[in-house]
């Protein structure tokens, strides 16, 4: 099933590297998805103190980010 979007329009897929870093304790983890998905993470998890990068970084073989259909 396409994307779409809150107009009902269809989007075109939009990949992103999502990079995680707790301080305490110090954990770092790299995941991909689609770069909506990763932007209501990256809000839901900063409440928490967590730094979150996105970017267009895709190198090697990224997992999905778990739990994503808290997200879509």
């Amino acid at each position: 099933m396409p994307a779409v979007n809150d107009d009902g329009v269809e989007t075109k897929p939009d990949p992103c590297h999502i990079h995680v870093s707790f301080a305490s304790p110090p954990v770092e983890v790299d995941y991909q998805d689609e770069r909506d998905v990763a932007a209501r993470f990256a809000a839901a998890i900063a409440r928490t103190g967590a730094v979150v990068t996105i970017d267009g970084d895709l190198g090697g073989d990224l997992p999905l980010l778990p739990c994503r259909r808290l997200w879509l």
